[in-house]
């Protein structure tokens, strides 16, 4: 009976993988989606602090699409990541991750209110 019971458990227990299993992660929280509108050369602004700057890239407010999907993201400064091999830029709340090509679950909920939706680093 136990030598039964054995060969059910390992075949069972066998029968999974690893990638198969629902691991948590460290979620964090989508402040705001963008999409990157690239300038020519000699584009300048004006901060909050009155200091006249270079621009490189003016990131827009973009709706995504609702629903879950996996992405490699990058890390490109505090609190925002680049969506690897687009155009667009996810902003969080307090993540502390240094992404480089890192796949991750992103979560769009919606495109209005305070949170968007939220990513996880499994």
């Amino acid at each position: 009976m136990t030598t039964v019971l054995s060969f059910i458990a390992i075949v069972f227990l066998g029968s999974f993988q690893i990638s198969d299993l629902n691991l948590a992660g460290t979620e964090y929280e989508v402040k705001q989606f963008y999409e990157a509108v690239e300038l020519d050369n000699g584009e300048k602004v004006i901060t909050n602090a009155e200091k006249l700057e270079d621009v490189k890239l003016i990131l827009v407010p973009y709706k995504m699409k609702e629903g879950t999907s996996i992405v490699e993201i990058t890390r490109k400064g505090s609190n925002i990541y680049q969506i690897y091999r687009t155009k667009y830029y996810i902003e969080t709340r307090y993540c502390n991750e240094y992404a480089n090509f890192k796949k991750v679950v992103l979560v769009v909920r919606n495109n209005y209110g305070y949170t968007k939706g939220k990513i996880i680093f499994k």
